[in-house]
């Protein structure tokens, strides 16, 4: 085996448990998803590496999903195949891109899941006076185009992350 395919095997020996952490739920964002992996007797190849990346429909699935969108007060088209722009609450970009998420006043439960994150075009997050619970994720700091965030009559615990603050317009 050349230099080159020993280090790869060991790449491939180091990740194996990552993805077995993956597997068990130990992670809260896939780690890099292998797109070809070849194994003979004398090496192994790996042709390309992926970033394992949410769309915003799955992401808001998720997000109904965590918040009991199906108690919602409003829900009108969450959770089909409707353009994004027709579900309740939500606007986007002309590319399709979720921009702003005002559910404020809906009845949503439970935590806020971090799978928001990957709304990288979101501008405004409004969940204000729901039932919301759990902590604020400092994490959200890293939505650098967050400009308008609105949490407040919730049942959230913790302090306000300095992080949220962090890509604010002065």
């Amino acid at each position: 085996m050349t230099r080159i395919e020993r280090s790869i095997v060991r790449s491939l020996q180091c990740a194996l448990p990552l993805a077995v952490v993956a597997l068990v739920g130990g992670w809260e964002r896939e780690p890099p998803v292998p797109t070809t992996v070849t194994v003979s007797p004398d090496s192994v190849t790996v042709t390309q590496f992926r970033d394992f990346e949410y769309d915003d429909r799955a992401v808001l699935l998720k997000f109904y999903e965590a918040t009991g969108g199906t108690g919602w007060r409003t829900n009108t088209n969450w959770a089909t195949d409707a353009p994004l722009d027709t579900w309740y609450g939500v606007k986007t970009d002309s590319q399709g891109k979720v921009t702003e998420l005002d559910l404020g006043e809906n009845s949503l439960t439970g935590t806020i899941p971090l799978e928001l994150l990957y709304l990288q075009d979101l501008v405004r997050l409004l969940l204000h006076w729901n039932e919301l619970t759990g902590p604020i994720h400092p994490e959200f700091g890293n939505l650098r185009n967050l400009v308008r965030l609105s949490l407040s009559g919730n049942r959230l615990t913790g302090p306000i992350p300095p992080e949220l603050g962090t890509h604010l317009p002065v």
